[in-house]
């Protein structure tokens, strides 16, 4: 199932990359946050009486890796435009097509997890066949 943009902010750890909800996340465009980043806007909130969801300080020390980059060797960390505006992968303010547009993907995983890949695949744009 694929959340409306701007509802949905995931918060987790960076160990937990490899998982479907986390794939799915990045997939959606959702801003991705570790969960200190919880502690601190609560803090600052005691602190000062308010806060963003995108405080610059908080929203940079905590975003959250959004893949690996397999031919540089290192996580690519979520934009923070890119974050405020619920962008998918491909997509900058709005504009552009998410990586898969376009695409049908036959999806055939023998006695795997098919339904935990389709939605990931179809927030990427793609038509899935089963």
């Amino acid at each position: 199932e694929v959340i409306s943009n701007q509802q949905l902010f995931f918060i987790s750890d960076p160990t937990s990359w490899r998982k479907p909800k986390y794939m799915l996340a990045a997939a959606q465009g959702a801003p991705m946050v570790h969960y200190n980043w919880l502690v601190d806007m609560n803090k600052k909130y005691a602190q000062d009486g308010k806060v963003k969801a995108f405080d610059s300080e908080l929203y940079t020390r905590y975003k959250l890796p959004i893949g690996l980059d397999l031919s540089k060797g290192y996580f690519v960390l979520q934009r923070a435009s890119n974050a405020k505006h619920w962008n998918r992968p491909g997509c900058v303010k709005g504009k552009g097509r998410p990586i898969f547009d376009n695409m049908t993907i036959a999806l055939v995983i023998g006695n795997g997890p098919t339904e935990q890949w389709a939605p990931i695949l179809r927030a990427c744009g793609a038509t899935v066949v089963t």
